[in-house]
């Protein structure tokens, strides 16, 4: 199914515990999604606003098939489904329910939201309950969050419903990514040339490295090339030597070819290849 006007909540139910998930026009929601699993939980679909959802049948996929490029435009809107369900599900982690409120709203408005001089404003008009399933809280929770939000002038509600951004999300950055990562076992660092004269001579070996290796495998080559001859032309005498029916794997040229007489060898693989014909054919 391909959304393409209206927006949808979707709701999957675990016990207890909602999480939820807002999706709009362009996301593509493949049929399989709601299968059933071993954990127990239940999906719910809600729509927030009057929903167009275009069906892709079996016809639709046999009409694709000349079309790859719409395949490949499908795929590419379920990675960016998959990385905002990633980054919402980070929101969820942030210690504060104000930071997780925060950090929503600006991720809702780097899709549906538009700047002003005043502020991004955002014009989805959320319900608590539904913010408090998207960032893991409770509703009275949300509620409690939103109004210190306000207080504090980091957004500010719109009369014809939604809200206005004025906190800027640098302010929830988290210093994880500021930190140096701590290794969690031995790390070996490459050593460095002490000079420039050192580096040359690094290359210089790696040159030489390579270079062996190559006489190496023009050696190796001219030897099974070799072994290839002496097999073929074990393989022709042995040919020669044995005698046969007539008219089963002889030329029509065959007496042109005394056993005195250079061979090329050309004409002992296209007699494989009728003998081989042969036999099959006697087989059938």
């Amino acid at each position: 199914m391909l959304i393409l006007d209206g927006l949808l909540v979707r709701d999957v139910v675990i016990a207890d515990d909602v999480a939820a998930e807002i999706l709009g026009p362009g996301d593509f929601i493949p049929a399989s999604t709601d299968g059933d699993g071993t954990l127990p939980c239940g999906v719910r679909w809600t729509a927030m606003t009057p929903t167009q959802i275009a069906c892709l049948d079996g016809g639709f996929a046999k009409a694709m098939l000349a079309f790859p490029e719409i395949a490949l435009a499908l795929i590419e809107r379920q990675k960016v489904r998959a990385d905002r369900l990633v980054t919402l599900r980070a929101i969820a982690h942030l210690n504060g329910v104000d930071r997780r409120l925060l950090a929503l709203l600006w991720l809702l408005a780097d899709r549906w939201g538009r700047m002003t001089r005043d502020g991004v404003i955002l014009p989805m008009a959320l319900r608590h309950s539904i913010m408090a399933n998207l960032v893991g809280a409770r509703r009275p929770t949300v509620s409690t969050a939103m109004s210190r939000l306000q207080r504090r002038d980091a957004i500010r509600q719109r009369p014809a419903g939604g809200w206005i951004l004025r906190e800027h999300p640098e302010g929830i950055c988290s210093e994880v990514l500021t930190q140096a990562p701590q290794p969690r076992g031995p790390v070996f660092f490459p050593e460095k040339p002490a000079s420039p004269a050192a580096a040359d001579g690094d290359v210089d070996r790696r040159m030489r490295k390579l270079e062996d290796r190559a006489n190496t495998a023009r050696a190796d080559s001219a030897r099974y090339i070799q072994q290839l001859q002496s097999t073929c032309a074990a393989v022709e005498s042995s040919r020669r030597q044995r005698p046969r029916p007539h008219g089963v794997g002889v030329p029509a040229d065959d007496a042109a070819h005394s056993p005195g007489t250079p061979h090329d060898g050309a004409g002992s693989l296209h007699l494989i290849h009728l003998a081989a014909g042969c036999l099959g054919s006697s087989r059938r």
